[in-house]
């Protein structure tokens, strides 16, 4: 059906409508990317009582939106008719009664009638089934106790009175005087959603949205229901029918008394206590005659779709009250002029064929694991033996094995096991904190030592419960640095020390944790290293003497080779240049000889 959505977007690892749900219809899932646990609502397992809508503190579920579909109905039709539920009352704080039904005309409604009309009828069909029956009635105006008993505990089916709810009832109704007629319901039931769809009531209500749907349609048309004037409802104004909404309104409705303390009727509201009633009443001793069974705590007025500012519980339950004792005066000034219906009125209409009903067995089957197969999930979370399994119901399982249960059955996963994590995350920043070769030591806020890892103890020569609630100053760090974390908010400080009475060189870094007002003090020993970085300093001197002395070597023996080079070129010259001088004056000796027998030119 796709009735209740889910923003997965703010839905985030919290399990809390998980926790409030009483027949654990939420289904854990990893998202596609950051593989956190979202939250589904498993329809086919849900009984659609609310809780896990109003529950969740993210408001990351709400109801697919219906009033699309009611205005557009009006747009096409002019005999569209409101069937308003009576705990409208308790859901508008700052709004007259009068008011609401003026805004409700504002959106086009041809008519408004109040749902605890026909609640009158059924009250008494209850009642005069009850007084027939040999065993104990339960109550069927409640559509979430309908889907409960038929989806979970369907041996009480035949316990369930055949009768129609009030909206069904006064539905047909309406219908029965114009058979065109469209009727919405507006109120604050999720259930009521899912009530129209379910086989022999499809054709009676055409539309239900609810209180917070309401205020929607009225913010998106521009209507402020407090500027208007009073208006009044088209038809009868019932008189103890209003108090339908509330735990017991049923049975003070049909005549009977609500006293808790008569054996003869029983109320019973909240989901959980209707399990626990309906689960234990075989063994119950007197049984009750006529059993009102709310899914609401207290009744409609606490319905998951109340507007969020319609107040607590009680300011809810004392309008209502006070708009019983207030309403002889409003049927005095009713255009209609109807009153209630009389007592053999109503019990002409109880005997109507369209308040009558049938169920069906929709119980919930699931394929059950085997032992061995729950002490392996069990296993996966650390859970060896039974003191293992604390039970403790954070991840909204009532005990581990249940949990094991729903992982087996994919609806949850083994991670939502919230001691198990802890103690996952404990070990590993243990291994983190215990098995680094760095030192690691937490200072607090007044800068003692609140406690250290072995690898410290290594560094510093002693025992843990030596240096655990001493200065850090006395041991590593000025208390100046300490500040620029602590009061100048400073994240990261890292400098170097040596220690001389340790023999040690240290590189400290202070990382600081604002949320717990520590600081982590990391001392890494870097003693080897500034040794090694020494000796390689000693050995780069050396090589560098040495490669000068070649280098002035070198120099020298070019020096001499130059030396040597140029008195042998001297000396070469001279010679040479005697030479030349030599064979010139011999060259011009030959020639005046040889002029003697050179033929004269002609």
């Amino acid at each position: 059906m796709d009735l209740i959505r889910v923003n997965e977007a703010h839905c985030r690892d919290c399990y809390k409508c998980l926790r409030s749900c009483p027949v654990k219809a939420i289904r854990m899932e990893r998202a596609p990317f950051s593989q956190q646990l979202r939250a589904r609502v498993d329809e086919s397992r849900c009984v659609l009582d609310g809780r896990c809508i109003a529950e969740c503190p993210q408001k990351a579920k709400s109801v697919r939106p219906a009033y699309p579909s009611v205005r557009s109905l009006i747009a096409v039709n002019d005999d569209v008719w409101v069937s308003l539920a009576p705990s409208f009352v308790a859901a508008f704080a700052h709004l007259r009664p009068g008011q609401v039904l003026a805004g409700l005309r504002k959106l086009g409604f041809a008519g408004i009638r109040e749902t605890a009309v026909a609640a009158e009828w059924v009250a008494a069909a209850h009642r005069k089934i009850a007084e027939k029956s040999q065993g104990p009635v339960m109550t069927s105006s409640c559509p979430a106790i309908v889907n409960l008993i038929e989806m979970y505990i369907p041996e009480m089916l035949p316990n369930l009175a055949p009768i129609v709810s009030p909206m069904i009832a006064h539905a047909r109704m309406l219908k029965k005087e114009a058979p065109c007629r469209k009727v919405v319901f507006i109120g604050p039931c999720l259930a009521k959603y899912d009530e129209i769809t379910r086989p022999g009531l499809t054709q009676d209500v055409d539309q239900v949205i609810s209180f917070v749907e309401l205020e929607t349609w009225w913010a998106e048309e521009g209507i402020d229901p407090s500027q208007l004037e009073d208006e009044y409802f088209d038809g009868p104004a019932p008189l103890e029918a209003v108090l339908f909404p509330l735990d017991g309104g049923l049975i003070k409705t049909a005549g009977l008394t609500p006293d808790m303390l008569s054996n003869r009727t029983l109320t019973v509201s909240g989901l959980d206590n209707c399990q626990d009633f309906l689960t234990n009443l075989a063994a119950s001793e007197p049984v009750p005659m006529l059993v009102e069974m709310m899914a609401c705590p207290g009744g409609c007025i606490n319905g998951p779709l109340m507007p969020a500012d319609s107040d607590d519980a009680f300011a809810r339950r004392m309008r209502i009250l006070k708009y019983r004792e207030e309403r002889p005066n409003y049927r005095e000034n009713c255009p209609a002029g109807e009153n209630s219906l009389a007592d053999d009125a109503r019990a002409e209409h109880a005997d109507y064929e369209f308040l009558q009903r049938t169920y069906e067995n929709r119980q919930i089957i699931s394929v059950e694991p085997t032992e061995e197969q729950i002490k392996e999930v069990l296993a996966m979370t650390g859970k060896y033996a039974p003191e293992d399994e604390l039970n403790c119901g954070a991840c909204g399982y009532n005990s581990c094995k249940e949990k094991a249960i729903a992982v087996l059955q994919g609806m949850a996963d083994p991670e939502m096991c919230i001691p198990y994590m802890r103690t996952k995350a404990e070990s590993m920043s243990n291994l983190v904190f215990f098995g680094t070769p760095n030192g690691v030591l937490v200072v607090g806020s007044d800068e003692r030592i609140l406690d250290m890892n072995s690898s410290a103890e290594r560094i510093f020569g002693t025992s843990r419960n030596h240096l655990v609630g001493t200065l850090a100053s006395q041991w590593i760090i000025d208390s100046s640095d300490l500040r620029r974390v602590f009061e100048d908010n400073e994240e990261i400080v890292r400098l170097e020390k040596e220690l001389p009475e340790l023999g040690l060189i240290v590189l400290v870094t202070v990382v600081s944790a604002k949320k717990e007002n520590v600081a982590l003090v990391i001392v890494e020993d870097i003693t080897s290293q500034r040794q090694r970085e020494t000796e390689l300093q000693l050995v780069r001197g050396v090589t560098l003497e040495r490669a000068q002395e070649v280098i002035d070597k070198q120099m020298a023996v070019a020096q001499k080779i130059a030396g040597l080079l140029g008195e042998t070129t001297a000396e070469t010259k001279v010679i040479l240049t005697k030479l030349m001088r030599v064979m010139k004056e011999e060259g011009n000796t030959d020639g005046a000889v040889s002029g003697d027998w050179r033929r004269p030119t002609e």
